[in-house]
């Protein structure tokens, strides 16, 4: 009778007839609970996880169901992994709650699911897997690695505030220093994101240190504030998230992975991206959000970007998202220099060169690397190696069919091949720090019919860097159609010079050749105050047309000339039956 019973219910949890190709796990099934803070629902994730491994390997279809409700999982018993994820803070073994590692047509179903993690944790990690769809969830976590404080008195004649601390928080003062109290780790915060009573960031006010002289507690959640010198921006009902410069676990990472679907998914923290993709393939984001949950006191989401791709391929199609309230950019597409170390007849060595970026997958055999020069950033030549050898977690020594340039000059290396296109649609970008989209593929780029609403810098940021923060790719086609963009750059940050900045990072710029190719701007509304409506720099190609500008007052300008600007610029194509312009030197556009 045992062993009858133990066959039914294997056929209940596998659901699949005999000779069936498709499995389904249900969460509920191996023991999950719902809506009870005190249950920790991570050995049933951990269990089904295992039985949908053991399907997919046999090449079955696997359909992972989530109940409704919310589901606590606690950072104690899930697994430790070594990790190197791109833009991140490097730690040696981080938990992750779901490994999804060599799977193939695997989907997990939420139904109105939300997954509470607790402590300092990895959600979800893509491994080496293909045909994945991931629907129907939202992630959060109760006890966030930020806070954020409410001005409820102020005097600026002595520079003094009291302030309340969001309730969840737990904290201790420690001198004039704000320790957030996590659930598995403490985390001093020192710097803020300013925002409005009305919710959108203040004006002029990047990353404003947190640091009173004093801080005196002066009642439940409460802090009195002595000689700060923020207290000369403060409004009574403005509100300030905490945060420090820590990123060392995004929500969703995806790697060395293809054909991933992403659906109406929320992200409502981070303690680094929301979703971070890196050398992957086709990657689909639909209704993707990184939002403050319904009924929320936040005003904060995620300490980094919201998502971001290095060194993808194929096509990155991101449509219908919301992103709001980051501490940093919306998207951002890119690839990576190495910086040239050294060059040895026909071998190279190529180092990682900034420190949140290292040890993952950079090549591919059959991929084409291009030496260009650091202090132009322009293309020495092209080459197809014969062989790239890891060395460490930091270099890679590749391997020519013919001699490199023997220079003393500073050079990089980058991989033409992992660039990916992009469609970035239909997705509201609005209250964050920084930038709002930055763009770095050779491959074509689509910004079409997103709002931008109160970017706190740049709405568009093109660049491109080979001595920071060594992100690589010129852009050969971008156009940027449909859009709204509202009341964008109230506040100034790294590289943004007008609404839309085309600002490679070059310290010689040479007169008459490009880093960058076209850009088309077109069919655009621009409700905004006086600022540049665009910024271009080493570009060969900028088309202006058919755009609505309508000015407003409600913000100063940050700019001397709110004029638009073209330095060394090939051709400025626009409505002005003066134009084409050709050769921009250094060239005033005036729109308004």
């Amino acid at each position: 009778m045992k062993k009858v019973l133990t066959l039914l219910v294997a056929l209940l949890l596998f659901s699949c007839s005999e000779g069936s190709k498709k499995v389904e796990l249900r969460l509920t099934d191996y023991g999950a609970v719902v809506d009870d803070a005190t249950h920790d629902n991570a050995t049933a994730l951990l269990d089904l996880l295992e039985d949908a491994h053991k399907a997919s390997a046999e090449g079955k279809e696997v359909v992972i169901y989530l109940p409704k409700g919310n589901l606590h999982i606690y950072q104690e018993h899930l697994p430790l992994h070594q990790l190197y994820i791109s833009n991140h803070d490097h730690v040696v073994q981080r938990p992750v709650a779901m490994m999804l590692e060599g799977l193939n047509n695997v989907s997990i179903q939420g139904e109105e699911t939300h997954l509470e993690f607790h402590g300092r944790l990895i959600p979800i990690v893509l491994k080496e897997s293909s045909n994945i769809h991931l629907e129907g969830f939202s992630i959060d976590f109760p006890r966030p690695a930020m806070s954020q404080i409410e001005v409820l008195e102020v005097d600026k004649e002595h520079n003094d505030a009291k302030v309340k601390v969001l309730g969840e928080t737990e904290y201790r003062i420690e001198g004039n220093q704000f320790v957030l109290i996590g659930e598995t780790y403490e985390q001093p915060l020192f710097t803020m994101l300013a925002f409005d009573k009305d919710g959108h960031m203040k004006w002029n006010r990047s990353d404003p240190a947190f640091n009173p002289e004093a801080i005196e507690e002066t009642g439940d959640h409460q802090l009195q504030l002595r000689n700060w010198d923020e207290a000369q921006y403060l409004e009574v009902g403005d509100r300030y998230a905490l945060r420090s410069y820590y990123r060392p676990t995004p929500s969703i990472v995806i790697m060395d992975s293809k054909t991933i679907e992403v659906k109406n998914i929320s992200v409502h923290f981070a303690e680094g991206m929301g979703l971070v993709a890196q050398n992957s393939t086709d990657l689909t984001l639909d209704g993707f959000h990184v939002a403050l949950s319904d009924g929320s006191e936040r005003v904060f989401t995620t300490v980094a970007d919201a998502t971001h791709f290095s060194g993808c391929r194929g096509k990155i199609i991101s449509t219908d998202g919301l992103y709001e309230n980051m501490a940093d950019d919306a998207i951002n597409v890119h690839g990576t220099y190495l910086r040239v170390d050294s060059i040895n007849g026909n071998e190279l060595i190529g180092t990682f060169a900034h420190g949140q970026s290292f040890g993952f997958r950079w090549y591919e055999v059959g991929d084409s690397l291009r030496l260009i020069s650091r202090e132009t950033l322009l293309p020495i030549a092209t080459y197809l190696p014969t062989k790239a050898e890891v060395l460490s977690t930091t270099q890679i020594k590749m391997t020519f069919s013919e001699p490199l340039p023997q220079t003393s000059k500073a050079l990089a290396v980058e991989n033409l091949t992992a660039h990916p296109e992009v469609l970035f649609s239909k997705s509201t970008v609005r209250n964050n720090r920084a930038r709002g989209a930055l763009f770095s593929t050779p491959k074509r780029v689509e910004c079409t019919d997103n709002t931008f609403d109160h970017t706190h810098g740049s709405a568009i940021l093109l660049t491109g860097d080979a001595n920071g923060w060594y992100e690589s790719g010129p852009c050969e086609e971008v156009v940027i159609t449909g859009n709204h963009f509202i009341n964008a750059l109230t506040s100034l940050y790294q590289f943004t010079d007008g609404i839309i900045s085309i600002s490679p990072q070059m310290p010689q710029m040479v007169e008459g050749e490009y880093f960058h190719g076209r850009v088309v701007v077109e069919n655009n509304v621009f409700d905004n105050f006086p600022t540049p409506i665009f910024y271009a720099k080493s570009l060969r190609e900028l088309v202006f047309k058919n755009n609505t500008i309508n000015i407003n007052n409600d913000y100063t300008s940050l700019f001397e000339d709110p004029n638009a600007r073209l330095y060394n610029v090939g051709t400025y194509i626009s409505d002005d039956p003066n134009t084409p312009l050709t050769d921009c030197k250094d060239t005033t556009v005036s729109l308004f």
